[in-house]
Formats: C-alpha cells, sequence, structure tokens
C-alpha cells in the first residue's frame, strides 16, 4: 500500500510518499493519521497519540510541541 502524507520542502507543500520523506521535510499531520516515521512535534494543537501497537500502553500519550 502506497502511503501519501503532505510536506514542506524548500518553501513548498509538495504530495508525496512517506518513502520519499528526507532528513529536514516536515510533514502535515492530520486528524486519525498513522504514522510511520520518527520525527519531532514541531507545532501542534492538542496531539495525543496512540502508541499502543508499539508500547502496549492502551491509554493516548500527550505530545508537546518543540
Amino acid at each position: 500500500m502506497r502511503k501519501n502524507v503532505n510536506v514542506i520542502r524548500n518553501g513548498k507543500v509538495l504530495n508525496m510518499s512517506v518513502y520519499e520523506l528526507l532528513v529536514g521535510d516536515l510533514v502535515q499531520i492530520e486528524t486519525g493519521e498513522i504514522l510511520s516515521v520518527d520525527g519531532v512535534v514541531v507545532e501542534s494543537n492538542r496531539m495525543n497519540i496512540d502508541e499502543s501497537a508499539m508500547t502496549g500502553e492502551t491509554h493516548t500519550i500527550k505530545k508537546e510541541s518543540f
């Protein structure tokens, strides 16, 4: 399955496959999005993450902006 995301690269918004992401890209995350990369939260508004697939924890984790 090919997963596309909106990315800000060199000041332009591009829609591309997650396999084309580079270090330094800013990924725009939408509600309900499943993330397949590691990264740093630059800006968010009440961001909670379900990490149960990785950690087994049943509650969501609140993420803060960098």
